[in-house]
């Protein structure tokens, strides 16, 4: 610490005394009676202004209220109406969708025994004619196999036939054969006579 810088004391302070603090007070009275003076006037105005927006706020306040009030009731008319007409349209739609269901109904009804007439004539129809061509297939094939049977007696007969010509024709073939080697053997019997003469 520098030689030159000394410590200074506390400053010590004045004890109030009673006269300024009385001095003080009236001080504060003077300036609070001049503020009033000065913004009471502004005040009552203000008062005055917020009393008459009060006013109109509850004037707004009850039409708003009224207003709302015919608003519900008119929504609340509107609903019944709309309801009453809904319930009146869907009624109708009812009624309307049951009358074209029964239309439906019957026009399917009538499709389904005109189909069932169809398809049975259609069955018969065609019932007599499988008949018809099975009887006549079976006609064909009687006959067909009658002719059958008789071109096959006719060939088992010719065959039998040919059959006997073989073997006779083998029989005379061998006949034929027994005496060429007879007369081969006096042929020879008598080139060998001859030469004995």
């Amino acid at each position: 610490m520098p030689s030159n810088m000394r410590l200074r004391p506390p400053a010590q302070r004045r004890p109030p005394t009673r006269g300024g603090f009385v001095a003080w007070f009236n001080v504060y009275g003077s300036f609070r009676q001049i503020i009033q003076d000065l913004i009471a006037p502004s005040l009552e105005s203000i008062n005055g202004k917020l009393e008459a927006l009060n006013s109109k706020i509850e004037s707004v306040d009850t039409k708003v209220e009224s207003m709302r009030s015919s608003l519900e009731t008119k929504i609340q008319s509107a609903e019944g109406s709309l309801e009453a007409k809904i319930e009146g349209i869907a009624a109708t739609l009812e009624i309307k969708i049951q009358r074209v269901e029964a239309t439906l109904q019957a026009k399917i009804e009538s499709v389904e025994a005109t189909l069932g007439n169809r398809i049975d004539s259609v069955e018969a129809t065609l019932g007599n004619r499988i008949d018809s061509v099975e009887a006549t297939l079976g006609n064909r094939i009687e006959s067909v196999e009658a002719t059958l049977g008789a071109k096959v007696d006719s060939l088992r007969t010719e065959v039998h036939g040919l059959r006997v010509e073989l073997q006779e024709l083998r029989l005379d073939v061998r006949q034929k054969w027994e005496e060429s080697l007879a007369v081969h053997e006096r042929l020879a019997a008598i080139e060998a006579k001859l030469e004995l003469r």
